[in-house]
């Protein structure tokens, strides 16, 4: 199976960062000066193939979708939906299941740090693992 959608949550308040993300989502937050760490997220999706990027924004979405809106990393374009009110995670994938792929990647939101590899999740309930990602039935010897 081939996945080519890579999905990001970035909707929640960062409750625990406080006052820092009262008017800043918490994935807009800079790692570096000039460098959010949802760009760092980004291009590691970008950069492992993931042609169709779906950000599924809800606090302060509003930013998130003037930043993103379109944007092209690499190969890859960015896409924003913006939930009406907060609905915890799986009410964001309910909102977004019209967007949704067959199968896609969940990547964990920020701040996470970002790996090359992720379980792939699938619209119908199946986690398809690529043979890369398959444990390695040999015995290490002792």
């Amino acid at each position: 199976m081939d996945i080519r959608q890579g999905v990001v949550l970035v909707g929640g308040r960062g409750t625990r960062l406080g006052e820092i993300t009262r008017n800043i989502p918490k994935p807009l937050l800079e790692v570096s000066p000039g460098l959010r760490f949802l760009d760092v997220l980004l291009f590691d999706l970008a950069r492992h193939g993931f042609s169709d990027i779906l950000l599924l924004a809800g606090h302060h979405g509003d930013q998130v979708e003037q930043l993103y809106q379109g944007r092209r990393i690499l190969d890859s374009t960015v896409r924003v939906l913006r939930e009406p009110e907060p609905q915890g995670t799986g009410g964001a994938l309910k909102f977004a299941s019209a967007a949704l792929d067959e199968a896609f990647l969940l990547a964990p939101p920020p701040p996470a740090p970002p790996t090359p590899a992720r379980a792939p999740i699938s619209r119908s309930g199946k986690c398809p693992t690529p043979r890369a990602m398959e444990p390695s039935r040999s015995k290490a010897k002792r």
